[in-house]
C-alpha cells in the first residue's frame, strides 16, 4: 500500500484527535448513500415499469404483422411460407407465422350496442407466435376454439372469448349469448349473428381488455363475408428487439402490403417512459451533486484541519503529487463507502416494495402494484458515478493543499 492511500485512510478512519473529521466524513458518507440509493430506486422502478409493460404488450401482440386492409389475402399460406423463408435466410429465429382477422363491428347482449374489435385466430398456431394461453380463462376455451378451426359447422353456434373489460361492459359471463352486428356491403343493419361466450382474456392493458373478442378464423370468416380470405399474417420472433430489421427485410420483398413490427402501435408510449426516465433521472441527480459539494466541502475541512501535517510531510521530502493523492483517496474512499452503502440500502427497499407491496397505484396506471425491476446496469452506473463524483470533489481540495494558504505557510516559515 502506497504512503497515500495509507495516510488518507488514517485521515477518513481516525479515531484519536481527528475523530471530528471522520465523524463528517461519515455524515458525508451518508449523503452519498441517500443520493445513490435514491436514485437506484427510482431507476428501478421506472424500469419496473417499461419492463411490465413491454411484457404485456408483446403478450397482446405479434412481433410483425403483413397485412392488406380491407382486401385481405387468399393466399396466406404462400405468405407465411415465402415471409418465414426470407427471415431464416437472414438469420432471423422465426417461432411461427399464424393467418388472422381483424376486424371492427358491435357487439350487444341485451341493451345497447359496444363498439367491438373482433379477432379471428388460428389458436394452435398463434400459440407457436406468441404465448397467450395465460391471458385466457378457462384454458379449456382455447381448445373449444381449436376444434372449431379443424372442424367448423355453420349451423352450430360459434365462440367466442370476451376481453374482461369488454365482458364488464355488456355484463356478460361464460355461457352467455352475445350478438355481433353482421356488415353488410348494402348497407343494411339489425343483421346479428349469435356467438357463445366461452372464456375471457385479460392482458392487463385496459384498451385491448375493453374491445376485444377472440374468435375462430372460420367463425370470422362467416361474420365478416370473408370467404376463405384473412386479413394477414403474423409473426412471432426469438428476439422481438429485432423486429424492426425483420420489418425492412419483408417490406423489400413484398410490396403494396402493410407491415408492422410491435413497437410502431405503441412506439409513443414507450417514448414517453423514457423521456420520463431521463427527467427524473436528471431531477434525482441532483441529491448526488449536493453530496458531491459536501464531499468538496469535507476535504477542504481537511485540507485546514491537516495543514500542519501536510507542511511535515512536504518537509520530509513527499512530493506534491502524494500530497494531492492523499485527498483524492479520501475522496474515493468516502464515494465508495457510499455507494456500496447506498447499494445495499437501495436493494433492500426496492426487496420491500416487490414482496410487500405496500404502495397501491390508483387504476389509471393500469397496474396495481408498483413494479420493481433489478438491474445490475443500473446499480453498477449508479455506484460508478457516485464515486467518479466523489472524486472530482477531491480535485480542489487536492489543489488546495499544495498552494494557496499551504504554500503561503510554507513561506512563511
Amino acid at each position: 500500500m502506497s504512503i497515500s492511500k495509507f495516510i488518507a485512510r488514517r485521515y477518513v478512519f481516525s479515531h484519536g484527535r481527528h475523530h471530528f473529521f471522520s465523524f463528517i466524513a461519515c455524515l458525508t458518507s451518508a449523503g452519498v448513500a441517500l443520493g445513490s440509493a435514491s436514485m437506484i430506486v427510482v431507476l428501478s422502478v421506472i424500469g419496473g415499469f417499461e419492463s411490465e409493460f413491454r411484457d404485456r404488450f408483446l403478450a397482446a401482440n405479434a412481433h410483425i404483422l403483413m397485412f392488406n386492409y380491407p382486401k385481405g389475402l387468399d393466399n396466406y399460406g404462400e405468405v407465411s411460407e415465402k415471409a418465414r423463408s426470407l427471415l431464416e435466410q437472414d438469420s432471423f429465429q422465426v417461432t411461427g407465422v399464424s393467418p388472422f382477422i381483424h376486424m371492427e363491428t358491435m357487439a350487444k347482449k341485451h341493451g345497447g350496442l359496444v363498439s367491438t374489435l373482433v379477432r379471428g385466430i388460428h389458436p394452435s398456431k398463434r400459440e407457436q407466435v406468441q404465448p397467450y394461453e395465460h391471458l385466457i380463462s378457462p384454458a379449456s376455451s382455447v381448445d373449444i376454439l381449436e376444434k372449431e378451426v379443424m372442424d367448423y359447422d355453420p349451423h352450430r353456434i360459434p365462440s367466442v372469448i370476451m376481453g374482461v373489460g369488454l365482458a364488464r361492459l355488456l355484463d356478460a359471463d361464460v355461457g352467455d349469448r352475445l350478438k355481433f352486428l353482421v356488415p353488410s356491403s348494402q348497407g343494411s343493419l339489425g343483421v346479428y349473428q349469435t356467438f357463445k361466450m366461452i372464456g375471457t382474456y385479460d392482458s392487463g392493458l385496459s384498451h385491448y381488455d375493453n374491445k376485444l373478442a377472440i374468435v375462430s378464423i372460420p367463425g370470422a370468416q362467416q361474420l365478416f363475408h370473408m370467404k376463405g380470405h384473412v386479413t394477414g399474417v403474423e409473426m412471432g420472433l426469438v428476439h422481438p428487439w429485432r423486429s424492426h430489421l425483420a420489418q425492412q427485410r419483408l417490406a423489400r420483398s413484398f410490396q403494396g402490403m402493410v407491415i408492422k413490427n410491435w413497437k410502431d402501435y405503441n412506439q409513443s408510449f414507450f417514448e414517453a417512459i423514457q423521456y420520463e426516465k431521463v427527467l427524473i433521472s436528471l431531477l434525482v441527480s441532483l441529491v448526488a451533486l449536493v453530496s458531491g459539494f459536501n464531499i468538496l466541502t469535507t476535504l477542504f475541512v481537511s485540507v485546514f484541519q491537516k495543514e500542519r501535517d501536510i507542511l511535515l510531510l512536504m518537509s520530509l521530502g513527499s512530493s506534491k503529487r502524494q500530497v494531492m493523492e492523499i485527498f483524492l483517496y479520501q475522496g474515493l474512499y468516502i464515494g465508495v463507502i457510499g455507494s456500496i452503502v447506498g447499494c445495499i440500502g437501495a436493494f433492500l427497499m426496492a426487496q420491500a416494495i416487490d414482496s410487500y407491496q405496500f404502495i397501491r397505484l390508483p387504476q389509471v396506471y393500469m397496474l396495481a402494484q408498483l413494479p420493481v425491476e433489478f438491474s445490475p446496469i443500473v446499480y453498477g452506473g449508479t455506484a460508478l458515478g457516485c464515486v467518479l463524483i466523489a472524486i472530482c470533489a477531491g480535485v480542489l481540495p487536492a489543489f488546495a493543499a499544495i498552494k494557496g494558504d499551504v504554500s503561503m505557510s510554507l513561506k512563511s516559515r
